[in-house]
């Protein structure tokens, strides 16, 4: 029993994910085309505001430079990627209410998915802190703290939202079975 209910907010919606994502693609691009420029020229990437750690003073074009650059240019790389592929799960989701019955085993899967590939990035990030990739200062400070509580309770949302549309999607094969 498939219902197709053709809601405009919902187009907007996937709509809206395909553009945000595609984009968010092409940010990593060129972050990944920025990181390799770097990696092959040695040239620190101006206007990125490094500093040194130690001295909070801008970091000048040396070996601590180029690799500070790099690493941010890639971890930046990495991030959006992991993003990307969040998004378009998001997206499949999003269509997969369209049609009425949510609640499938392919939906618990790409919700899964949207969990492991969040608790990737607040892994990444986390590893990006001591290496000051995240801001001038190193060190932890409240708001840090807060994106990286706000990101775990989100994983965890989406793993419990995973087993929930599992069984669900048990119960309502279940239910089909017996009628």
């Amino acid at each position: 029993m498939k219902k197709y209910l053709h809601d405009p907010v919902l187009n907007l919606t996937a709509s809206a994910l395909r553009v945000i994502r595609w984009g968010i693609l092409a940010f990593a691009t060129l972050a990944l085309v920025m990181a390799a420029l770097v990696a092959v020229t040695g040239i620190v990437v101006p206007g990125l505001g490094l500093t040194d750690p130690a001295t909070s003073l801008p970091v000048e074009v040396t070996t601590l430079g180029i690799a500070q650059t790099f690493g941010l240019m890639s971890a930046a790389a990495v991030l959006l990627y992991l993003f990307s592929v969040f998004l378009k799960s998001l997206r499949h989701l999003v269509l997969s209410v369209e049609t009425g019955q949510p609640l499938t085993m392919v939906n618990a899967g790409r919700l899964r998915l949207m969990g492991w590939l969040s608790l990737s990035i607040q892994i990444l990030v986390v590893c990006m802190i001591p290496f000051g990739l995240l801001g001038d200062d190193p060190l932890l400070d409240v708001d840090t703290i807060v994106d990286l509580v706000e990101g775990t309770i989100i994983t965890g949302i989406l793993f419990i939202l995973a087993r929930v549309f599992e069984h669900g999607a048990r119960i309502q094969d279940e239910l089909e079975g017996m009628v």
